[in-house]
C-alpha cells in the first residue's frame, strides 16, 4: 500500500505542475538516450540525472553489463535505436558495484555463476604482488 501511496502522490505532484503532462507521455515516447545502468537500488537514472519521463529508455542488468547472449538487451537496444530513434548511448557505472564485487572477491552462489562468468572478463588479472595486470576481453 505504501508504493501505491507514494504513486498517487507522484501522479497529483507532476499534475499539479502541468496538467497535460501525462496526457502527453501518452502520445509515445522519443527519448534521447539509450541508458545501460546496474540494478543496483541506489544508482536510479533518471533520479540521479534528473530527467524528466519520456528522455531516456534504460536496460538495467548487475554491473551494467553487455552480453552477446542477453537477448533482453539486445531487444531493448535493437528497439531503441529502430523505433525510437535514440540518438546517443550511454553505460552509466557507479562506485561500489556489488556485481564487480562478487566478480572480484569469487562469489561461488551456483545462481550467480553465469552473469558474474560475464563480470569477470572484464575484469583486470590479479598479479602474485597483489598489484592488477590488464589484459584484453576475450570474444
Amino acid at each position: 500500500m505504501e508504493l501505491k501511496r507514494q504513486n498517487e502522490e507522484f501522479i497529483q505532484k507532476i499534475k499539479a505542475q502541468d496538467p497535460s503532462y501525462f496526457d502527453e507521455l501518452k502520445k509515445g515516447q522519443t527519448p534521447e538516450y539509450f541508458l545501460l545502468s546496474c540494478s543496483d537500488s541506489r544508482v536510479s537514472p533518471s533520479v540521479i540525472m534528473q530527467m524528466p519521463l519520456g528522455h531516456m529508455f534504460v536496460h538495467r542488468n548487475i554491473a551494467n553489463q553487455v552480453v552477446e547472449e542477453d537477448e533482453s538487451f539486445s531487444a531493448s537496444l535493437y528497439y531503441a535505436i529502430r523505433h525510437l530513434n535514440v540518438k546517443k548511448l550511454v553505460v552509466k557505472g557507479h562506485t561500489g558495484c556489488g556485481g564487480v564485487k562478487a566478480a572480484w572477491e569469487g562469489n561461488e552462489e551456483p545462481e550467480l555463476q553465469k552473469w558474474l562468468a560475464y563480470i569477470r572478463r572484464g575484469l583486470p588479472e590479479k598479479t602474485g604482488d597483489g598489484g592488477l595486470r590488464w589484459t584484453s576481453c576475450q570474444s
